[in-house]
């Protein structure tokens, strides 16, 4: 299968780049570049997450970087991570997408300084604030996400909005079934659990889908 690729460039600029701070080549030009790109400064974060959380159909936010906010909210008839989904419903996968870029639009909307350049939107299955989270996040945000559907930009392309919410099966909106997370049942739980060396350890609540309480 042919998927859509993404290439992220996080790499410092040479001088010889025209967006570099430095002198152009002879014959060549300057690119108008914002110093934080250039590495002469730092960016001006996002400082508006109290709006966001604020927002009806956010369950929970968290910045990652002062540039990177995460939100977790909740879909209707989205596939669970335990048994998946094979059944296609044009309908709620419709109201999916409409449900994701209206939250993205209200986010835009409390930033008006553009400062947020990354925000990804991911199911409310994972409690974000439990210690360990980043590494289910790291998980969740690509697992759930297709460059196809899933990456969207502002009118100038200065902001992008990663969505990583589980899709629903659609043939209309071109979604394949979506396969269950492959866990063990709760009679092989049961029986590791009663080990006595185990005794001493609790289920890690990053790897749980429960969500916030």
């Amino acid at each position: 299968n042919v998927h859509d690729k993404l290439l992220i460039d996080a790499t410092t600029l040479v001088p010889t780049d025209p967006r570099s701070q430095d002198e152009p080549l002879e014959g060549s030009y300057n690119q108008p570049t914002p110093a934080w790109r250039q590495g002469a400064g730092a960016s001006e974060p996002f400082e508006n997450v109290a709006a966001v959380e604020a927002l009806p159909n956010v369950r929970q936010a968290r910045m990652l970087r002062g540039n990177m906010l995460v939100v977790s909210t909740s879909i209707e008839g989205t596939p669970s991570p335990q048994t998946g989904q094979h059944d296609g419903n044009d309908e709620q996968e419709g109201k999916r997408i409409e449900q994701i870029l209206q939250l993205r639009n209200s986010i835009w909307q409390l930033d008006s300084e553009k400062n947020l350049r990354w925000l990804f939107i991911t199911n409310d299955d994972l409690d974000m604030t439990h210690t360990k989270a980043r590494r289910r996040l790291l998980w969740q945000l690509t697992s759930r996400f297709d460059v196809g559907r899933g990456l969207t930009f502002d009118d100038d392309r200065s902001r992008l909005c990663w969505d990583a919410t589980t899709p629903i099966p659609s043939e209309e909106h071109g979604v394949r079934r979506w396969p269950a997370v492959t866990l063990h049942n709760e009679e092989t739980l049961a029986k590791v659990a009663a080990h006595p060396e185990l005794k001493k350890y609790e289920w890690p609540p990053h790897l749980s889908f429960g969500g916030p309480e």
